[in-house]
């Protein structure tokens, strides 16, 4: 892959001052340290603002919702922030090495194309089109505000974006290289003999992509720990928003299907990229590793211990570990323990979920059963006294699953049944479990108290007030 692609992200990503602006190393302006200052200031400002109007809304949500929701945009806001500061002030050198590195050693020789042009501007079209038919949706359907468009999909889902495609590029850079140093050892082996200077050459290169390897850890181990970690919550939380989709009415449950879908085809897929191009490039020193091995029998038995000085190096000091900011390796691996955490948490919730349907299940059906005796039995002190265990069976579904409902209904709506009833019989008023009138508290489950209206309107009136002890 030439270095024209590389170029043209260089030039897009100055813009939002989240890459440097070309490929040769050059002094810093003032009015780009500035920029990116503004820029900072500008999200934090605006994400603060986004909190604050959205904090409201999730006030309602349960405690685990709540923990995704905050963390996957304070993941998304550190990201940001992150790439701004280490391109701009602290790691902008690394870039350039990283660069010089690469252009110190070739790939095999490819006719000049522009697919690679089509392909970036292919997938800018793609994820343009799903932001902005999210965004529609939202403003449409759910009444999100200007901020959230502007701050949370416009940026800082660019920024996302733009990463992940950059992390796509630089790795298929070294993938190529190592693939080149394997056609070249593959070479060497149909040889009748080894040339003198292959092992330097070899060890050469190694080196060279060794610290290539090691600057793109120090420049983007961070945002790959960001990144895995946000698709990670989006995952959870988009799928959380799945199994709630009851709260909609039709028309919203298709467009949060729509939104949440197109988002996690996009998004997802692009962080798993990256950790498989860190697994081939692994898998494909691995073979240059076996073919030196291969190369041995040809040497002289003066050049074996060169040789093994140098498959010693290759394998102790050159061998390419790939890691998010030291916390893990990335490989194949990666992605599987990714899925299993997934799996694992959406095992709980799915838990959790089934644990409030049955809850309101048993609620409903209790009072349903109560109406259906109520309606039956014409005893006064069986229709209180059934009223009455309303309370304990409610309080069941907590005793047993240790929960409580998302967000508390209104005071009164659970007697609103209780209080119909009993407003339509009111032989009931004044008794009590056993069919005795009360007189202000006592030990009954629902207490039932008469009051009388003020003599001044010219007529009694009698109310029946139920409160659930």
């Amino acid at each position: 892959m030439t270095f024209q692609l590389l170029k043209l992200l260089f030039k897009t990503g100055k813009f939002l001052a989240i890459t440097p602006p070309t490929l040769q190393q050059k002094k810093q302006t003032l009015w780009s340290k500035i920029w990116a200052t503004v820029l900072v200031l500008v999200l934090t400002a605006f994400t603060m603002i986004w909190f604050i109007a959205r904090s409201r809304l999730y006030m309602h949500f349960i405690h685990i919702k709540f923990v995704m929701r905050v963390l996957r945009h304070l993941i998304k806001y550190s990201f940001c922030c992150y790439v701004i500061v280490a391109v701009n002030f602290t790691k902008r050198r690394r870039w350039f090495k990283l660069v010089k590195k690469l252009e110190c050693v070739s790939e095999a020789p490819r006719p000049t194309s522009r697919f690679y042009y089509l392909e970036f501007f292919c997938a800018n079209v793609i994820f343009w089109v799903v932001i902005s038919v999210s965004g529609y949706i939202l403003n449409r359907y759910f009444d999100n505000n200007i901020v959230e468009i502007f701050v949370m999909i416009l940026f800082a889902w660019y920024c996302l974006f733009f990463y992940k495609y950059l992390f796509y590029t630089i790795l298929k850079m070294l993938l190529l290289r190592y693939q080149h140093l394997n056609s070249l050892v593959k070479e060497e082996l149909r040889k009748e003999s080894a040339s003198s200077g292959f092992l330097q050459k070899v060890e050469f290169v190694l080196y060279t992509l060794k610290d290539a390897v090691d600057c793109f850890n120090d420049i983007f181990g961070w945002p790959l720990l960001f990144v895995i970690l946000h698709s990670s919550l989006l995952v959870l939380d988009y799928v959380d928003d799945f199994f709630n989709m009851s709260n909609y009415n039709d028309e919203k449950l298709r467009m949060v299907f729509v939104i949440n879908i197109s988002l996690l085809l996009m998004l997802f897929p692009a962080t798993g990229v990256p950790i498989l191009f860190c697994d081939t490039i692994r898998s494909e020193m691995k073979k240059i590793v076996k073919k030196l091995f291969q190369l041995r029998r040809r040497l002289s038995p003066q050049r074996k211990q060169q040789f093994h000085e140098c498959v010693d190096y290759c394998v102790c000091n050159s061998f390419p570990e790939f890691s998010a900011a030291g916390f893990f390796t990335l490989d194949k691996s990666t992605i599987f323990t990714i899925l299993g955490t997934i799996t694992t948490f959406l095992v709980i919730m799915s838990g959790r979920l089934l644990a409030g349907v049955a809850a309101a299940a048993l609620k409903l059906g209790a009072r349903r059963m109560v109406r259906h005796e109520m309606g039956r039995n014409s005893d006064p002190s069986f229709h209180v006294g059934s009223i009455g265990c309303i309370g304990v069976i409610k309080r069941l579904p907590t005793m047993i699953f240790d929960i409580g409902p998302a967000v508390p209904p209104p005071p009164g709506r659970e007697l609103i049944g209780v209080k119909e009833e009993l407003n339509h019989r009111p032989e009931l008023t004044g008794h009590c479990c056993n069919g005795m009138p009360t007189r202000g508290g006592g030990g009954g489950g629902v207490v039932v108290r008469n009051a009388v209206s003020s003599k001044n309107r010219g007529h009694n009136e009698r109310r029946t007030i139920a409160e659930d002890e």
